[in-house]
């Protein structure tokens, strides 16, 4: 806002909102996903971990081709933990997923029996009711408050 002329005008910032809007959801999505994968991976049956080391986030975009080598041949650094693509892909809106493997068919099986062997829902109820609060945060850091 200008005063001119004892007139006061306004300066048009939609696009720098946009963009503010954008990153601070981009930021609350990728900490929702680390949360989800993270209490997934606390929940989830372990046999030999390879199911636990799969989950990742990932955008739209990601392709799980080169996912199983990821996990299975991974530097010790990693320690064999499948990295998604960057989040969120914007085009076509806003998407996350949370990710086993491409090469693990038993993932649905162990989702689908439930109880105990359900490693996600609890994790996604858990992290969905963290969402408003890293989404405050990551306004807060764009300084939109």
């Amino acid at each position: 806002m200008a005063k001119r002329g004892g007139r006061t005008t306004f300066v048009w910032r939609g696009d720098e909102v946009r963009d503010k809007v954008k990153r601070a959801t981009g930021r609350a999505m990728v900490s929702w996903s680390e949360n989800i994968i993270s209490g997934a991976k606390r929940a989830v049956h372990r046999l030999s971990g390879t199911l636990s080391r799969s989950l990742h986030a990932a955008g739209r975009s990601y392709s799980g081709a080169q996912d199983e080598r990821a996990a299975h041949v991974g530097s010790l650094s990693s320690g064999g933990v499948v990295s998604g693509a960057p989040l969120p892909d914007w085009g076509g809106g806003a998407s996350a997923y949370i990710e086993a493997g491409s090469w693990i068919s038993y993932a649905i099986y162990e989702y689908v029996r439930g109880g105990a062997h359900d490693f996600i829902t609890s994790a996604n109820d858990e992290a969905n009711s963290r969402f408003p609060g890293l989404m405050n945060r990551a306004i807060a850091e764009e300084r939109m408050t």
